[in-house]
């Protein structure tokens, strides 16, 4: 809770998260090098509090951009100290659009579009986390974009 600034959702999805990675880690028999379990569970907690920090930041950075690409400005405006009623709805109409154009991508499209602007991974990442060649991981980061344009809820 207190790496996630009390926001128990988050904390929640954080160590969900790194349950997930320490089961998988563990089946495909990595305990064995392990030392000091618990300490390397603490530390596997903290680290995945921090990747879901930055995803999170990432993920509004990238709406921003999204936003600002669909009302035709290269350079996203400054924001203001607070949002008018408009924009929030404004901005809640966008993000229901984003959303219902990313769950109707084909997995195959969303999976490496999500670890590009979500996770910011590179496309060699991408390429071995999918266990796919680095010029199908930018081919599908391109067509989940390309169908995302025609949508109307991606970058022009």
């Amino acid at each position: 809770m207190r790496l996630m600034s009390g926001n128990m959702a988050d904390a929640e999805d954080a160590l969900g998260n790194a349950l997930v990675r320490a089961s998988s880690h563990f089946a495909e028999g990595g305990g064995e090098g392990i030392a000091n379990q618990r300490a390397w569970l603490s530390r596997l907690v903290h680290n995945s509090c921090i990747d879901f920090y930055r995803a999170r930041s990432r993920q509004k950075r990238w709406t921003d951009e999204v936003l600002a690409m669909a009302d035709g400005d290269d350079i996203p405006s400054a924001p203001t100290p607070e949002p008018t009623p408009e924009e929030v709805a404004e901005t809640g109409e966008a993000m229901r659009t984003l959303q219902s154009a990313l769950d109707e991508l084909p997995e195959l499209l969303r999976v490496p579009l999500m670890l590009r602007f979500l996770e910011g991974l590179s496309y060699k990442e991408i390429a071995e986390r999918l266990c796919i060649p680095n010029c199908t991981a930018r081919k599908r980061v391109q067509l989940a974009r390309e169908r995302l344009r025609r949508s109307g809820a991606g970058p022009t």
